[in-house]
This record gives C-alpha cells, structure tokens and sequence, in this order.
C-alpha cells in the first residue's frame, strides 16, 4: 500500500493484506495514499481487520496527524472514519461492497505503520484492488 502504483483487477481472493510502505519499518513523511477495495457481488461487504497499527499520534483529530481511514464511498479526504495511535484486533465491518482506504503521514514523526487483512463476508471474493498515490 502507498509504495507502488497498482492497478487493475487482483486475482479474485476471499482474504488479502494490505500494509504501508517500508512496513515493519517506519513509514515514510509526507504520505497520502489510496486503496480501493470491491467485491465481486455487489450486495457483500468488506469486513477489515488491523493486525497491526502503530501511528504516531493517538489524536486523530489534529490536521497534522498521522493517520488511515476507510469510506465507503469516494469522497474527499477526512470524512471516512479515522484510525490512528496502537489499534490490535477487532473486525471493522465496512458495511459496504466498495471501500476507500487512505494513509495520510505529516513531515514529524513516523511510525511502524499498518498491516490490515481485508475480506469479503461469508466467503464472498474481493475483485478489483488498487492503490495509487494521491
């Protein structure tokens, strides 16, 4: 995520991962990135989990912060919902077929960065995967 212009269709997978640049090292300064998820059947969602999320700041409110979050549609930056500081565990269900996730990194202080597992509910595939820098 965030190092490498993919783009295109991923082989179709019920699970996949996804992780910041440089990932279990500290995630480069000045990063603003995208990942957009979808499933096959339009009627499944994404469920999201963080096995591992180390940012700076446990203050996702600031705007020079470090911090990722996921959307279901596309919009601009900052409205989805935001996860920052040391996160362990629980599955986010995104309650959406399509998902945006974004990685936004200030020039201060970097971290060790995101590892998330994403997959579709009840075995549903996950197509289309992208990232692009933004």
């Amino acid at each position: 995520m965030c190092g490498d212009s993919i783009q295109g269709l991923a082989t179709e997978v019920t699970v996949g991962h996804l992780e910041t640049f440089n990932y279990p090292g500290d995630y480069f300064p000045n990063t603003q990135c995208t990942c957009r998820l979808e499933t096959i059947d339009p009627s499944a969602h994404i469920v999201l989990y963080l096995l591992d999320l180390r940012l700076n700041s446990d203050d996702c409110s600031g705007s020079d912060t470090d911090w990722i979050e996921y959307m279901t549609t596309e919009q601009n930056w900052g409205h989805g919902v935001k996860l920052c500081g040391q996160i362990r565990g629980e599955p986010i269900d995104t309650n959406g077929n399509k998902v945006y996730i974004n990685f936004r990194s200030d020039e201060e202080i970097q971290g060790r960065g995101a590892w998330l597992k994403y997959l579709g509910e009840n075995g549903n595939e996950v197509g289309q995967y992208q990232c692009y820098q933004s």
